[in-house]
């Protein structure tokens, strides 16, 4: 199964703006910078803007383009303890004070 794209977008960020569509949000994508990381989304309603960074996994299109195509695929998952998720907030923390 491919991944979806909607406005050059990845499935999880696609499923993210389209939850905010249908809360009433405004979604715009923020333009990419070629030196810095910058955040995935201007939001706003009425009153309030917000800068939105979207993190998420997207399941091995690889892998799943494998299974389909000749029926068996191979993937490895690491499944001790990693500071993945400390790491993954410091890099979308840095990614929004570089966006404002």
């Amino acid at each position: 199964m491919m991944k979806q794209k909607r406005h050059g977008q990845n499935k999880t960020e696609s499923a993210v703006r389209t939850f905010l569509e249908n809360q009433g949000f405004s979604v715009s994508r923020i333009k990419k910078s070629e030196t810095m990381k910058r955040a995935d989304f201007v939001v706003e309603d009425d009153r309030h803007s917000y800068i939105v960074e979207v993190k998420g996994r997207d399941e091995n299109s690889d892998y799943e383009e494998s299974i389909a195509s000749e029926g068996i695929g191979e993937r490895l998952d690491y499944m001790g303890r990693t500071n993945a998720m400390s790491a993954l907030v410091e890099e979308a923390a840095a990614q929004l004070r570089s966006t404002l």
